[in-house]
């Protein structure tokens, strides 16, 4: 990897143009695998363990050490760089695919959860390759800029269940069905790994090149480059921050218990699994779809106006689904809690990346995806108890109050854009 990097100009454009595209091609080659292990998780794990109600344990565990290993991931990515960390994280997950592999095929409970927990460790890297994108951007593109490589994400969600569709297609979930298809998710992790080995300048080092030829020409919402890097619990008390970070946890509390509920009340309503898949696809392309969209809204209306927006967003598909489970109306409503969701994420990634030197960027934006993975592990589990004493409009409805009331908050709040 050369180590000098081009001078601010067209070569400088055309490595950070090539970079983003790499950046993107990893996302979509880690969702790819998430959209497996979504898939199969839960029936493997009812399998080995011969009972139903331990069938969530597995993916909770997955869902767990995705976010738990985001803050780690994020110190070292502010120490060596963003490639060889991500390159790392698809090595982990390839190993950890074929452990899945193995135990499957020997019934062996305690290797899966082990590989399932390292799985998730591994991905938990790799999908921080939006970090990336956020270095490579000034203040005023940033949101576009990540909104670009998010598209990989939804790439990947449409391509998985493509991907794994022929050595899924068994009329009945065994031994056999459940463990071939993770030998294809260990080569495919492995082919993320080489692509993101590609790149040639690493974004961090352009990070600290754009932070401090800004400094240069005195732009002072660019933080400094040379700085001292800050304790994590300093940057995330900075004014603005912690409503950026409450924003998106929120959207994705509503997010994640709209998604943990909906498929079972359509279950519970007659629909069919066809039906079922649908929905969950309307809601891949709500989340991922609009992203080079929702990336130019943040830098062009601002952070503030953006969280505002996508907070409402989700509280209106959240109303929409308290409505009934029909596929009249899911189909928008489910929709639009993706839409909601990624626009405030967007906004809150831009936020947390404005105010964040390059050396501690990673570890902050890290912090944002322990906090909202977490956040999907506890409404993932939540969602389907409350459903099973209750009913789905007044949990979808307290999930509509739960987003709009921070969202009026921060409307009549200070600005938290420091670059729009």
């Amino acid at each position: 990897m050369p180590s000098q990097l081009p001078p601010v100009g067209p070569g400088l454009d055309r490595t950070i143009r090539r970079n983003t595209i790499t950046l993107a091609a990893a996302l979509a080659i880690a969702w790819t695998v998430i959209q497996l292990q979504s898939a199969v998780t839960t029936i493997t794990t009812e399998l080995l363990t011969g009972q139903t109600a331990q069938a969530g344990v597995a993916s909770a565990l997955f869902l767990v050490t995705l976010g738990l290993v985001a803050i780690p991931a994020g110190r070292l990515m502010d120490r060596v760089g963003r490639g060889p960390v991500i390159a790392a994280g698809f090595a982990l997950a390839a190993v950890a695919s074929g452990g899945l592999f193995v135990a499957v095929s020997t019934v062996s409970l305690g290797l899966f959860l082990t590989a399932m927990a390292a799985l998730g460790i591994g991905l938990g890297a790799a999908t921080l390759a939006r970090v990336g994108a956020a270095d490579m951007a000034p203040p005023a593109r940033r949101g576009t800029v990540i909104g670009r490589v998010l598209v990989g994400a939804a790439i990947g969600a449409i391509l998985g269940p493509i991907v794994f569709a022929p050595l899924l297609a068994g009329e009945t979930a065994d031994v056999a069905s459940l463990s071939a298809p993770w030998i294809l998710a260990a080569l495919i992790a492995t082919v993320g790994a080489a692509v993101v080995l590609s790149i040639r300048h690493d974004p961090l080092a352009i990070a600290r090149q754009l932070a401090t030829n800004s400094h240069d020409e005195g732009d002072p919402t660019v933080p400094s480059a040379t700085a001292p890097r800050r304790p994590l619990s300093l940057i995330l008390r900075q004014p603005g921050i912690p409503a950026a970070f409450g924003a998106v946890i929120v959207a994705q509390g509503v997010m994640a218990i709209a998604m943990s509920v909906v498929g079972l009340e359509m279950h519970h309503h007659g629909q069919d699994l066809g039906a079922i898949s649908v929905a969950l696809a309307v809601h891949i392309v709500g989340m991922f779809g609009l992203s080079p969209v929702n990336g130019i809204v943040v830098d062009r209306y601002g952070r503030q106006i953006s969280l505002v927006v996508g907070l409402l967003i989700c509280a209106g598909g959240a109303v929409g689904l308290a409505v009934g489970a029909t596929l009249v109306t899911v189909l928008p409503a489910i929709f639009f809690v993706g839409v909601g969701w990624n626009l405030a994420f967007l906004a809150g990634n831009a936020r947390i990346a404005d105010a964040t030197a390059p050396q501690e960027r990673a570890a902050s934006l890290g912090a944002l995806d322990m906090a909202t993975l977490l956040t999907s592990a506890s409404m993932t589990l939540l969602g389907p108890a409350f459903l099973s004493v209750g009913d789905l409009t007044p949990l979808m409805l307290v999930a509509a109050a739960a987003a709009a009331l921070p969202a009026a908050y921060l409307a009549r709040g200070r600005t938290l854009a420091v670059a729009t």
